[in-house]
């Protein structure tokens, strides 16, 4: 994402950074988010595992096969990044964490994969409408690793 398209994202309140959390950081968590949204819609376990820390990747593989167990999969399609509002950077050991404030516009809904019908079938959510959506991400990182999600709370 181009710098001057990414600083519009951001929202002129800023917390003041601590940890050397720059901005590659902030373009990285937009580039992740489309990732791990990429990877949850397409239920790719290996990508979210490459994406995620430990925790969260057999949270997203959990929900996945409970999904799979009820005939269902949430289809999150038509992605638009909104804006971010960071909130906390902390140092714990050698880790680093930042949270921000992530709002996004995407169709969220589920369909049913069990059955005859040709075309999977909508059984919550609206596949015309798109929603929404605020959410708390946290990104970890080890030294000078990469970022990788570590947690989702929801708004």
């Amino acid at each position: 994402m181009p710098r001057a398209s990414f600083e519009r994202l951001w929202r002129r309140r800023r917390m003041p950074r601590r940890n050397d959390v720059g901005e590659a950081d902030l373009e990285r968590f937009a580039a992740l988010h489309a990732a791990v949204q990429q990877a949850w819609n397409e239920g790719d376990l290996e990508a979210l595992r490459r994406l995620t820390t430990p925790a969260m990747a057999a949270w997203f593989e959990g929900e996945i096969e409970r999904l799979a167990r009820e005939g269902l999969r949430n289809v999150v399609a038509g992605v638009a990044f909104l804006a971010a509002e960071p909130r906390e950077a902390r140092r714990e050991g050698d880790t680093e964490y930042a949270t921000a404030l992530l709002r996004w516009r995407a169709l969220d809904y589920l369909v049913r994969t069990q059955g005859a019908q040709a075309e999977p079938e909508a059984v919550g959510g609206d596949p015309r409408t798109p929603v929404e959506i605020e959410e708390m991400w946290t990104f970890a990182r080890r030294g000078e690793g990469d970022w990788r999600l570590s947690a989702i709370h929801q708004v």
